[in-house]
């Protein structure tokens, strides 16, 4: 099962891949855009499991929007995908 965990800190966003135990590929982002810098990364990454983890002051109307987007963003491509595959 290919994993992605992500960790959003107070100064960069950090990801990594993971079958089972075995990391794979590490991504760093240090930017204004962190929100789409995860998007782009799990379409690359295509995972079936997604784990977020923040240490970063997020507001709860952040986090549910934020969450919002990434839930609507993934389902849409997942959707997309089976419907046109």
């Amino acid at each position: 099962m290919k994993n992605l965990l992500v960790e959003i800190g107070n100064t960069a966003l950090k990801a990594a891949e993971s079958e089972g135990t075995t990391l794979g590929k590490i991504f760093r982002y240090q930017g204004e855009r962190p929100l789409e810098y995860m998007q782009s990364i799990i379409r690359k990454v295509r995972p079936e499991t997604l784990t977020v983890a923040s240490a970063a002051e997020i507001s709860e109307e952040e986090e549910v929007f934020y969450l919002f987007l990434l839930c609507f963003h993934y389902t849409f491509s997942l959707s997309f995908d089976l419907y046109f595959s």
